[in-house]
């Protein structure tokens, strides 16, 4: 990187384990598809990407292959797991701490977040720096203000495979304009900023005023919003994705469908807890809800470029990456495919699972009434078992009745 500080600093959080899928595969793409597109737009050397790793075993610093066009731009904030496991408490990972560690050491004029499966696109960049690019904080009106864009979404049958990254590219560049924009939340309506984030855009100086993302909301859910939520008391928020066609395409590692699949193996989320909910019209009590000490600031965290040279000596360069029209048709073909499969199976799925509801409670109030006979019989002999199950049987028949009685 070249003594001028960058104008942006894009902030990635991520851990090198096997979360839904493969995690590496999603960074590793989002990291030199981005890289490929500062080339295109000749603005390589005007950003920066950081990845803070979040308790990896593992760095991820020493499995990814970094196109070798980013190698400059690229730096690691690495938070060992004895760190990460303090700060998370019993969450599985804080994104919160996470990304306002990799927001302090940010050198760029501007931060954006974005997800580790999240691809920007060319149109975006062009835009950024034609618009935001011209000055030390911005030059435009921008600058004191919210930015916020939803996302695209490429379909999980396709990403899951983990394709090459020339299929990757030819995909978003043939369908890209026809995917579906994620910008719809039936809870809120009306707020866009409550769906799923493609980027997340402040100045680094509006970043550091409210302190970032507020670091006791160590689960999943509503951190963005809360963050947002404060930033408005003083900042109006912009539709950046609105600006520029939702140029963030996301790579689903989750069907959002209901199936028989998602009941061998449910979403990550729906075992983990959540942060509580918030009353979006209610003023936040602070603006800057975290001590001086955010984003880990008093532990001496490495930051670091790339490998040079991977330890098994690979170095794919990816922006050369090839693959063959047919292995690309064959590819979105069974992805598309799979897809109608899948539509066909979360009909099924909706129409099926009301009645094996009612069957399960149909078994289930009979094993309750068998264990409640066997409680009753327990221990006495044999000869008055029918004396005590109607005993029992017109209990329980009484009781019901009074209970429609008195209702």
């Amino acid at each position: 990187m070249t003594n001028m500080s960058p104008k942006i600093s894009f902030i990635v959080c991520s851990r090198n384990d096997n979360y839904m899928g493969n995690p590496m595969w999603r960074l590793e793409t989002t990291v030199n598809y981005l890289i490929k597109n500062l080339v295109k737009v000749d603005r390589v050397q005007e950003a920066e990407i950081i990845i803070a790793d979040w308790g990896s075993s593992t760095p991820i610093r020493d499995v990814l292959n970094i196109d070798r066009a980013g190698k400059d731009i690229v730096r690691f904030i690495c938070i060992p797991p004895s760190i990460a496991k303090k700060c998370q408490k019993d969450s599985p990972f804080s994104e919160v701490h996470s990304l306002n560690a990799a927001a302090r050491v940010a050198k760029g004029n501007y931060i954006g977040r974005i997800d580790q499966d999240t691809l920007v696109g060319e149109k975006f960049l062009r835009w950024f720096f034609e618009v935001l690019g011209h000055s030390s904080q911005g030059g435009s009106d921008y600058e004191n203000a919210i930015l916020f864009a939803n996302r695209k979404s490429i379909p999980y049958r396709f990403s899951v495979q983990c394709p090459k990254f020339a299929y990757v590219e030819k995909y978003i560049e043939d369908y890209g304009d026809a995917l579906k924009v994620w910008n719809y939340n039936p809870h809120y309506p009306d707020l866009f900023w409550t769906s799923y984030v493609g980027i997340f855009l402040l100045t680094k100086k509006i970043w550091e005023e409210c302190g970032g993302y507020n670091e006791t909301m160590i689960y999943y859910d509503w951190m963005e919003v809360e963050m947002i939520i404060r930033l408005q008391t003083k900042y109006q928020m912009v539709d950046l994705g609105k600006i520029v066609d939702y140029d963030f395409f996301h790579l689903d590692h989750y069907q959002e469908k209901p199936s028989w699949s998602g009941i061998l193996h449910p979403r990550v989320h729906a075992s983990t807890k959540s942060n509580a909910d918030m009353d979006l019209t209610k003023t936040p009590d602070e603006f800057h809800p975290n001590s001086l000490d955010w984003g880990l600031r008093t532990y001496h965290l490495t930051v670091s470029p790339p490998h040079g040279e991977r330890p098994n000596g690979v170095d794919k360069g990816m922006v050369k990456s090839q693959g063959s029209f047919f292995g690309f048709i064959s590819l979105v073909t069974s992805s598309k495919i799979q897809g109608i499969l899948d539509d066909i199976n979360a009909a099924v799925f909706k129409v099926v699972m009301p009645r094996l509801e009612k069957i399960k409670d149909f078994v289930n109030t009979w094993i309750y009434r068998f264990n409640l006979v066997k409680e009753t019989v327990s221990g006495k002999s044999l000869i008055h078992w029918p004396t005590l199950i109607m005993g029992l049987w017109t209990s329980k028949r009484y009781a019901r009745l009074e209970r429609l009685k008195n209702n």
